[in-house]
């Protein structure tokens, strides 16, 4: 795998949904009822993800989406 390459792993997926529950549990970040049901929702993805094991470039295809920088951000 380069360094472009990013494998969503079980192990990923797994540390995505633990590190979030901490910054939630200690108050780090606080969403609306909605938007926290939106990612829960997409935890729940990452999930199904991870047991898939995907390895792709997704680093590249989403430079190639959305840039890299200030251009990301619009």
């Amino acid at each position: 795998m380069t360094h472009d390459e990013f494998a969503w792993t079980p192990a990923y997926a797994t540390d995505l949904a633990e590190a979030t529950g901490r910054v939630l549990g200690i108050g780090g970040l606080a969403l609306p009822a909605k938007v926290l049901l939106l990612w829960r929702q997409r935890l729940g993805a990452a999930a199904v993800i991870g047991m898939l094991d995907a390895k792709a470039s997704f680093r590249r295809v989403l430079i190639e989406l959305i840039g890299t920088g200030r251009k990301a951000l619009r």
